[in-house]
C-alpha cells in the first residue's frame, strides 16, 4: 500500500534518515512536538507498506496585502530505495490539495540546480520555473 499522511513523532528516525540522504541534514527536535497548535505549519510522508520513504515540509503564510495565503515547500525528499513508485508525485499532489481547499493564491518552491530529477516531478505536476535570484543572508 502506498500512500501519503501527516507526520507522526515516531517518524522522526526515519524522516531523519532520508533528509541526511537528501541534504546532509538531520531533523530537530526530536522528542519535541515545535509546531502544536499552529496549522500553519504541516509536515507529510510518503508511506510505502508502512514504511516511511518521503517527506516534505508545506508552510502557509498570509499575503497580507492580498489578504490571501500561499504556501512554500521545502525538503521534498524520497529514499533512493523507493524512487520512481511516484511517491515524489504523491507529495506534492497532497500539497496541491491542500492549497486549492484553502484557495491559496500559490504554491512555491525552490530547488538546488543539481536537483534535476525533482525539476522533472515539479514541472510534470504543474509548477513553472521562474526566472528569479533567490538571496539569503545566514546568520549563524
Amino acid at each position: 500500500m502506498i500512500g501519503v499522511r501527516e507526520y507522526r513523532m515516531t517518524d522522526y528516525f526515519d524522516v531523519s534518515r532520508i533528509l541526511e540522504e537528501a541534504f546532509g541534514v538531520t531533523k530537530a527536535n526530536h522528542g519535541v512536538n515545535i509546531r502544536s497548535g499552529d496549522n500553519n505549519y504541516k509536515e507529510y510522508v510518503a508511506v510505502v507498506n508502512d514504511v516511511v520513504a518521503g517527506y516534505l515540509v508545506l508552510t502557509r503564510v498570509l499575503d497580507l496585502v492580498k489578504g490571501r495565503p500561499y504556501y512554500l515547500v521545502d525538503y521534498v525528499c524520497v529514499d533512493k530505495s523507493y524512487r520512481n513508485l511516484g511517491l515524489g508525485q504523491l507529495l506534492m499532489e497532497r500539497v496541491l490539495e491542500v492549497a486549492r481547499k484553502d484557495k491559496a493564491l500559490y504554491v512555491e518552491l525552490t530547488s538546488r540546480k543539481d536537483r534535476v530529477v525533482a525539476h522533472h516531478l515539479y514541472e510534470k505536476v504543474g509548477f513553472e520555473k521562474r526566472d528569479s535570484y533567490i538571496y539569503r543572508r545566514t546568520l549563524q
